[in-house]
């Protein structure tokens, strides 16, 4: 346990991952918040962006640059087999702290996309996290050649992105979901055109 406490230590709690952990975190609430007060605006979409920027170079930073060399590169793609199987080992406790470290990892990714595209289904973070977690495992085994190529870190990376989404879907509420041209309760803009018909009304003479 204390082997792969130590390791997530490591990558999780040093000073550049949590300095950059607190500024994503800051963005993130500060534009839920914009968007529970003034729907999706442009200000909340692009605390949004901002807030993926960042996530995408921590992602690089944990899983590429803190990632040790000295490791080599191990390969294993059957899926939930290695994580079915150390969760009933005398490890089950470093396969499960492993586990939650990758879901936790692409939480910010689901979040960050409720905000930027609100009207996007869960198919988009789905989609999101698959393609990245696919990158960064293709980039561990085939370029810098270390870490483990995981067919377990797509699923649970995945299920992060998916979970962060919905998240700040039912935190933020609809509102949050909602873009600021349509806003529900916004009084439409008055049209510059001619002055339409009356109906109903009395017609002149009778």
């Amino acid at each position: 346990m204390w082997g792969s406490v130590t390791a997530l230590t490591r990558v999780f709690l040093n000073v550049n991952t949590v300095a950059a952990g607190a500024v994503l975190a800051g963005l993130l609430v500060a534009g839920l918040v914009r968007s529970r007060a003034h729907g999706a605006d442009r200000v909340a979409r692009t605390l949004g962006a901002a807030a993926l920027g960042l996530w995408l170079l921590l992602l690089v930073y944990v899983t590429i640059v803190l990632s040790p060399p000295t490791l080599g590169v191990r390969f294993s793609l059957i899926p939930l087999a290695d994580t079915v199987d150390g969760l009933f080992s005398r490890n089950w406790d470093n396969v499960a702290a492993a586990t939650a470290a990758n879901v936790a990892l692409f939480l910010p990714l689901g979040a960050g996309l409720a905000i930027r595209a609100p009207r996007a289904s869960w198919v988009v973070p789905a989609a999101a996290g698959a393609g990245l977690s696919l990158a960064v495992e293709l980039t561990q085994g085939f370029l810098v050649r270390h870490g483990a190529v995981a067919a377990d870190d797509l699923i649970t990376n995945t299920a992060g992105a998916v979970l962060g989404w919905a998240l700040l879907r039912w935190w933020g509420g609809h509102r949050a979901l909602t873009p600021a041209h349509h806003e529900p309760g916004r009084a439409e803009p008055e049209s510059s055109g001619p002055p339409r018909a009356q109906t109903g009304g009395t017609i002149p003479g009778n």
